[in-house]
């Protein structure tokens, strides 16, 4: 790109101390050249000489005890506040660094912390007067570690902070250097330097952002004791944290936006385990700055991803707006985290699902799983409504045990399951209207089948059947013997068995109507009743052929066992199997006769007293069937 290739130009054209700076410790705090003393700041410096050349006592006041820090011009030190007896931290300026820009520099950081009075930013007690003429600036003391020795370090600040949730601790650490930042913001003046370094924890969780010596003021307030940020035109800051506008000539861009992007730095920090812009060449670094696309690793969860990519993003009004709602989104996902932890453990038992149906799950196994995945999305949807996560993992699990309930022919348990999809897939509810086809087809086959069984079904109309059987044996075995003890009897004529076969048809006609409730219940006592009418019809019409044939009336009774023997196969093979046994002694009798005709009528009332009792046998309601029909 033209812009990072003039910059990094404009960066490297600057000073080989600035590069070798960078180059060294890109970590540290590059500040901007001290300007020439102007009207505001000579202003500012002959305010403080007049303090110090006044009547000020110095004597009594602290008793200095030991040093606590040494920066590159400062000293920082133990002391104790006599007037009230509390331990305080002096800060001053080494011997021998007392020019005019290092005096100014110290008393402006005093200056500017002095006048943001906050929880979170480190209380200015006094600004005073060493003895050796130099400022002395006495702030409150703090006992702690410096974020930066901690930030990454998840068992560390379990141990001193009884913090178990690393990730969450320093997000609530953030949280408060934001409102530091906003506070500031909105007392005019921009920190520029905010870091892991330049934030305190107090023994007790307390935060403190400290180090305000690059800070700048948004407008002039006439004393003089603030730099303008319209004339922060030189590189100013931490550059593994830069934002691009501070990589200097563009004053006008600087603002709060700046912050927000040294907080989003933070974040990203945080999230990764190192600054931003963290490589050893000042090319890179520079690249790095000013295409600000923070490269986030996989595991990120989206919506804290977001938040670092926003405050982050190279133009300032890309920003998050203010330092607030920065911390505002940070909060929010705080809230959310939880929602996300239950979509989390949903996705597990998701997988699982996922699992028992590929493997062929049992039923009871698949909707406990559905359980667990629907209550823990919905619970994580409740606790944070726009967890897409969750709404997407419960839409699979419902679409997944949709699909499996149509594959199982069940369209009533998967139309229940479509029905909390929103929007319902149209794939889908074509695919259920098409199993409810099959099924109501199925159905329908089902009840055809049910109908054909129940026709079938021997049980109605069994003691009718026997009672009829009973009946007409009687009368069959009757009939035959009549006929071989009274052979001149009228049964003997061809007139006579017309007579006596039409008389049978009128007696079956008659029992059938008057069981008719009965008989004509089910086909199979419908077909019995038919085929008895249609026996003796055919009887009638065989004896009434053979006597215009002039065949004489023993030989049509003959041929009558070879009907019988017919009719009864018939029923055996389709009606009732049961009845092979009449079947057979009719035929084998028919076939034994032939040369025995006079025992011919004998032989019937054997044949029809086994035809009767194979009938009341086969239909007995109280006889266990052997048939296996």
């Amino acid at each position: 790109m033209r812009e990072v290739d003039d910059l990094a130009a404009t960066i490297e054209a600057r000073a080989a101390t600035l590069a070798r700076t960078l180059v060294r410790n890109p970590r540290s705090t590059v500040e901007p050249p001290r300007p020439e003393s102007d009207d505001r700041t000579r202003h500012a410096l002959a305010a403080w000489q007049a303090l110090a050349t006044g009547p000020t006592s110095r004597a009594g006041r602290l008793n200095i005890e030991r040093t606590l820090g040494e920066g590159g011009m400062g000293l920082v030190r133990l002391a104790e506040q006599v007037s009230v007896g509390r331990k305080v931290a002096v800060k001053t300026l080494r011997e021998g660094d007392h020019d005019k820009d290092a005096i100014l520099k110290l008393l402006r950081e005093a200056w500017v912390t002095g006048a943001l009075e906050h929880p979170n930013i480190v209380p200015i007690y006094d600004v005073g007067i060493d003895p050796s003429g130099g400022p002395q600036i006495v702030l409150k003391r703090i006992e702690g570690v410096a974020w930066r020795d901690v930030v990454c370090d998840p068992e560390q600040i379990a141990r001193r902070f009884n913090a178990d949730d690393a990730l969450e601790w320093n997000l609530r650490i953030l949280a408060q250097v934001c409102r530091a930042a906003h506070f500031a913001h909105a007392r005019g003046i921009l920190h520029r330097d905010l870091k892991p370094d330049n934030v305190m924890i107090g023994g007790f969780g307390e935060v403190y952002v400290l180090d305000w010596g690059i800070a700048v003021a948004l407008k002039d307030d006439g004393s003089g004791r603030f730099p303008l940020a319209s004339d922060a035109n030189d590189m100013a800051g931490t550059p593994v944290y830069m934002a691009p506008e501070m990589l200097g000539g563009v004053a006008e861009r600087l603002g709060p936006s700046t912050d927000v992007y040294l907080l989003g730095a933070i974040l990203f920090e945080i999230v990764t385990g190192k600054p931003p812009h963290d490589y050893e060449n000042v090319q890179a670094i520079v690249s790095s700055v000013v295409l600000s696309e923070p490269k986030l690793p996989e595991g990120v969860p989206a919506e804290l991803a977001q938040i670092v990519r926003r405050a982050m993003a190279r133009e300032p009004e890309d920003r998050f707006a203010t330092a607030d709602e920065l911390r505002v989104a940070v909060e929010d996902y705080l809230r959310h985290r939880g929602s996300m932890q239950i979509a989390a453990d949903a996705n597990h038992s998701l997988e699982k699902l996922r699992a028992e149906l590929a493997g062929g799950g049992q039923r009871r196994v698949l909707y406990n799983l559905l359980g667990e995945c629907r209550f823990g999305y919905r619970a994580a949807l409740v606790a944070f409504d726009d967890n897409e996560d969750a709404r997407a993992g419960l839409r699979e699990a419902l679409l997944a045990m949709a699909r499996w309930e149509l594959e199982q022919r069940e369209p009533d348990s998967a139309a229940l399951l479509i029905d909390e999809l929103d929007p319902q897939p149209p794939e889908l509810l074509e695919r259920l209207a098409e199993v409810r086809r099959e099924r109501a087809a199925e159905a329908e086959r089902v009840a055809r089948l049910r109908r054909i069984e129940a026709d079938l079904d021997k049980g109605p109309g069994a003691r009718t059947r026997v009672f009829l059987a009973t009946v007409l044996g009687v009368f069959w075995i009757a009939s035959p013997l009549i006929r071989h003890f009274w052979k001149s009897s009228i049964a003997h004529t061809h007139a006579g068995t017309l007579v006596i076969d039409l008389a049978q048809v009128l007696v079956i006609v008659a029992l059938g109507y008057w069981a008719r409730e009965s008989m004509l219940k089910t086909a199979i006592n419908r077909r019995l009743m038919a085929m008895l009418v249609l026996t003796f019809v055919a009887q009638t019409i065989l004896g009434l052929g053979l006597w215009r044939a002039g065949v004489p009336v023993l030989t049509v009774h003959w041929l009558h066992l070879l009907l019988w023997s017919v009719i009864i196969a018939v029923m055996a093979i389709h009606l009732e199997l049961g009845m092979w046994p009449s079947a057979v002694t009719t035929a084998l009798w028919f076939v034994l006769s032939a040369d025995r005709l006079h025992l011919l009528y004998l032989g019937m009332a054997v044949t029809d007293t086994i035809i009767v009792g194979n009938l009341l046998a086969v239909w007995s309601p109280r006889v266990k069937r052997w048939t296996g029909r």
